[in-house]
């Protein structure tokens, strides 16, 4: 029963915390490490997280240049190249405290850490800190915030879910199959996982 009850875990906290919590930072680093560690695809959210942002800002030559980055694999070994330059226009852009240039500090702000998680999945012999994916989803809310528009968080939160559920979902498929090692409680934990299993629309 001890493998069921790991697939049983109660994940509707950290959709609850992403709505209610008005603005996810640096204190809140441990929300940020729970969904990144439970995500399915790394690079799939990334792109998923940067087609979302680009409806908001399409001429930023930021996105633009990080979505063709992210396409061409074979350009991955560049991304520490491109997150030297993000990082210097934030450098500059910190001097000047108008309010356009908070939205795009948060969104120079998100580039970067996709930056070096993309060169991170080269495996290089100077990776980045392993805490770095900890910040995707803090970074990423920190610019939903800034429309103030609770349908745009609604958005954001589904791009997670896909991520965290599908996941969490094909593993109790995979334990369906395992369900006659559990004896005579076969057909109580088969219709627990289903149940779930209807929850997460597979």
């Amino acid at each position: 029963m001890l493998k069921l009850g790991v697939m049983c875990v109660n994940y509707s906290w950290l959709k609850q915390y992403w709505f209610e919590d008005s603005n996810i930072g640096r204190d809140n680093i441990d929300f940020g490490r729970e969904i990144y560690f439970i995500l399915n695809d790394e690079f799939q959210f990334m792109l998923m997280i940067c087609e979302l942002i680009m409806q908001y800002y399409p001429n930023s030559s930021e996105l633009v240049d990080l979505m063709e980055l992210l396409k061409d694999r074979k350009r991955w070994n560049t991304a520490h190249d491109h997150f030297d330059c993000t990082r210097q226009k934030l450098i500059e852009m910190s001097t000047d405290s108008n309010e356009t240039n908070k939205y795009n500090m948060h969104l120079l702000g998100l580039v970067e850490i996709m930056l070096k998680l993309v060169y991170n999945l080269t495996n290089p012999l100077d990776p980045f800190d392993m805490d770095t994916g900890w910040w995707l989803v803090p970074s990423y809310k920190n610019i939903l915030i800034t429309f103030n528009d609770p349908q745009i968080l609604d958005v954001g939160w589904n791009i997670i879910a896909d991520g965290i559920y599908t996941n969490k979902a094909l593993e109790l498929k995979d334990l369906l199959y395992e369900i006659d090692n559990y004896g005579e409680e076969a057909e109580l934990i088969s219709t627990i996982i289903c149940s779930m299993l209807n929850i997460y629309g597979l």
